[in-house]
């Protein structure tokens, strides 16, 4: 394919009608029906770009490399790129539609480093196979693993919506049904996995993805998928990010992963989504590692709405303690009870935690069929620059597993409600003696 380069600036109206046709996204139909579409009207690339968006003939991140001068990039085997979802240390991912098949897709490109050497490569396609076999409503399915020119790339199901990260971010503390009816999704997406001998074993908020309810009314529930399921460790160096939410055991040397590691990262998520906080905040992965014992923080503090029950599974959750966890199938019949239908409320799903480097108009990453390289920096954490004092403290005994129990409850609700009251008691005084005394001022002046 020949790759223009002109400069956006100087593009004719022809040139960029002559780079819509040799980019390859429009079908055989699409392309007898551009003529038409062409308005004589439109005479500039800008206007014309445009009115191809609207006539939907191109998506927005097409038009915009097509105005930047680039007529490659466009095509990563069989599917049409249609944007550019963002990137980790890892991989590089991408919205897509197969031209022939006209589903859409996301698909996520290894870098050369994630699979440079042949026992690299054997471990992707052996979890690759393991995750293929997984198939449930709440796991994000992976329908392909395949190579261009030596590059890697997975193609799953594209799920419309955003992640649980950029909804806790975006949101801040979230109302408990809302939070109960994602992680009971979420643990019965675990736990098939779970029951397959799959575990993830990196995840994090952005795992899991919040997708738009079917149907349109208020009491519609949102669905939630747990993504990367047997592809965990493709997420990168846990020292570069996500490392708030790894079981303490991980910390050790020779680590295993289980599922109780899912089941204790799910239980950080839950505690991020109520509260806005990871269980143990920190701005390292020594940091992290430092922490990974220190007695647990009761929720409730936080939380003082937070049911005894749910407030229990979570504790039990986030237990350091591999096998005081419950299972996956558990927590799902746990919070069922407390899960609220109205989830989907509220829930902006335009956010995103993905990061995006550089305007989609320079390229963002496509080069042939094959992305080109783009910055490496691994995206940053979003809480990592979170530092918000908490009552827990380091014990120095790595050896003692803390119990975590509400020693002492929060303030009732009538305290806090008398409290409230003497507040505003002050504040009215004050302000009507404010008034008063502007009453005693107007009548001087009056005289």
């Amino acid at each position: 394919m020949t790759t223009t380069h002109a400069p956006p600036d100087a593009m004719t109206r022809d040139q960029f009608v002559a780079a819509v046709r040799a980019c390859g996204v429009l079908s055989s139909k699409q392309l007898t029906r551009l003529d038409d579409a062409l308005s004589p009207f439109l005479r500039s690339p800008r206007e014309l770009a445009d009115h191809l968006i609207r006539e939907r003939f191109l998506s927005r991140f097409q038009a915009e490399r097509l105005l930047a001068g680039r007529t490659d990039g466009f095509l990563i085997g069989p599917y049409a790129v249609l944007d550019y979802l963002g990137k980790t240390d890892a991989s590089r991912a991408y919205k897509a539609r197969h031209r022939t098949m006209n589903r859409l897709v996301e698909i996520q490109i290894l870098t050369a480093a994630a699979t440079a050497t042949d026992d690299q490569r054997t471990a992707v396609h052996t979890a690759a196979r393991a995750a293929a076999r997984l198939a449930h409503p709440n796991v994000i399915t992976l329908l392909d693993v395949n190579a261009i020119g030596g590059r890697v790339y997975l193609v799953r199901e594209y799920v419309d919506g955003t992640d649980l990260g950029a909804v806790a971010k975006g949101h801040g503390p979230m109302p408990v049904g809302r939070v109960c009816e994602f992680v009971r999704q979420a643990a019965h997406g675990l736990s098939h996995a779970h029951e397959r001998d799959t575990v993830h074993g990196r995840l994090t908020p952005a795992s899991i993805r919040v997708g738009r309810p079917g149907g349109t009314g208020p009491e519609e529930r949102p669905v939630v998928k747990v993504g990367g399921l047997g592809l965990g460790l493709l997420a990168g160096d846990p020292a570069d990010g996500g490392f708030e939410h790894l079981a303490p055991e991980l910390f050790e040397p020779a680590a295993i992963l289980s599922a109780e590691v899912d089941v204790y990262a799910l239980g950080s998520v839950f505690h991020l989504a109520l509260t806005g906080l990871p269980p143990h905040p920190a701005a390292s992965y020594a940091d992290a590692e430092r922490r990974r014992h220190a007695p647990l923080q009761p929720v409730q503090y936080l939380r003082p709405d937070l049911p005894a029950a749910v407030a229990a599974v979570l504790a039990a959750m986030l237990s350091n303690d591999p096998a005081a966890r419950p299972t996956a199938a558990a927590v799902a019949e746990a919070v069922e009870p407390f899960a609220g239908e109205d989830a989907a409320a509220a829930v902006d799903f335009a956010l995103s935690s993905r990061h995006k480097s550089g305007p989609i108009s320079l390229g963002a990453g496509l080069s042939g069929l094959i992305p080109q390289e783009v910055s490496d920096t691994f995206v940053p954490n979003p809480w990592a620059d979170l530092s918000v004092p908490t009552a827990t403290t380091d014990t120095g005994d790595e050896t003692k597993q803390p119990t975590v129990r509400v020693e002492s409850p929060p303030p009732s609700r009538e305290k806090r409600t008398a409290g409230d009251a003497v507040i505003l008691g002050l504040s009215i005084a004050a302000g009507l003696a404010v008034l008063g005394g502007l009453a005693v001022a107007v009548r001087l002046v009056l005289g």
